[in-house]
């Protein structure tokens, strides 16, 4: 996982936060110790040396055929073996981005409406607006968007003129994977009147896909995993994301590409009334909820920076 640069402080986004408050115990906290990996570069050109395209020759939707992974470096090599080295292997691009939590839906199903129809555009989503962190949003959009500009330059694309909300940043994620790549559909009759019936009539095309870890920072730092259901607006969150690209239409001419970024993990490292109370904002407090049961995990030990094949 990476962490983007501030391009003013020269520093780590991460960092720029009053009181360490998007710190966690198990991370580094000297940045300059880090590996080239570890960082996002600041210069343009210099992303083309960190990251590149790797093709899914076995992806089961042909739509996503692509994915960012990390350039392997000398220092990986040992010029005297032949032999591979398990830290050759390419690695799924993966970026910490923090906000404000605005719009979320981060249910097993998403927004799915209870059809086969919607499943194909069922999704799980999380936006991020600035709070009263105002310059350390501003230095992760204008990340994301150099990201997304490599990303088309890459694949010889003309980046369209999509006009992104300037007061969030907008994450999800496919609620359902497509088992077959036809995007048969088969009505639904009236008498499936349960989630558990409707998922078993499509079991053969459509899939729910496995959920990402939740986590939420206890007062000593350390992560514990929890539900996605306590997250609410207001919250201050840390936010895994990888880039995910979408091509439909096999002509060059015909061809549609969308660059966006999905959630691979999510951390609330502060509830809406806790950051109120440490800061002194004004930020809208949501509903209070009871603490759900969970168990500790240790994220960074996690595979979600693993190329997927």
């Amino acid at each position: 996982m990476a962490f983007i640069q501030d391009p003013i402080t020269l520093g780590l986004v991460r960092d720029d936060y009053p009181a360490k408050i998007a710190r966690n115990a198990s991370e580094p906290t000297d940045w300059e110790q880090m590996s080239k990996e570890t960082c996002v570069p600041l210069g343009f050109d210099d992303l083309f040396d960190w990251v590149k395209l790797q093709e899914l020759p076995f992806s089961p939707d042909p739509s996503r055929k692509w994915e960012v992974v990390h350039v392997p470096h000398s220092d990986t090599f040992d010029e005297n073996s032949l032999s591979p080295s398990p830290q050759t292997s390419l690695r799924r691009m993966t970026i910490r981005i923090y906000g404000v939590i605005g719009n979320l839906n981060l249910m097993d199903f998403g927004n799915w409406d209870r059809t086969e129809a919607g499943a194909a555009k069922a999704m799980q989503f999380l936006s991020l607006r600035a709070g009263p962190f105002q310059l350390q949003f501003s230095a992760q959009q204008a990340a994301l968007a150099d990201l997304r500009k490599m990303v088309f330059r890459l694949l010889g694309e003309h980046e369209p003129n999509t006009n992104y909300n300037p007061d969030e940043m907008f994450f999800h994620r496919r609620a359902f994977n497509k088992i077959d790549g036809f995007g048969f559909q088969q009505p639904l009759t009236s008498a499936l009147d349960s989630d558990e019936a409707r998922l078993a009539a499509m079991a053969s095309r459509w899939t729910p896909t496995v959920s990402p870890p939740y986590g939420r920072k206890l007062g000593d730092g350390s992560i514990k995993k929890t539900n996605p259901a306590v997250f609410n607006r207001g919250d201050f969150v840390d936010v895994t994301a990888a880039i995910e690209i979408a091509s439909i239409g096999r002509a060059a001419k015909d061809r549609k590409t969308n660059v966006h970024f999905t959630f691979t993990r999510v951390v609330r490292l502060l509830t809406a009334y806790d950051l109120n109370e440490i800061l002194g904002n004004s930020i809208p407090l949501s509903a209070l909820i009871p603490d759900i049961q969970d168990e500790r995990m240790d994220f960074e030990a996690g595979s979600d920076e693993d190329c997927a094949t």
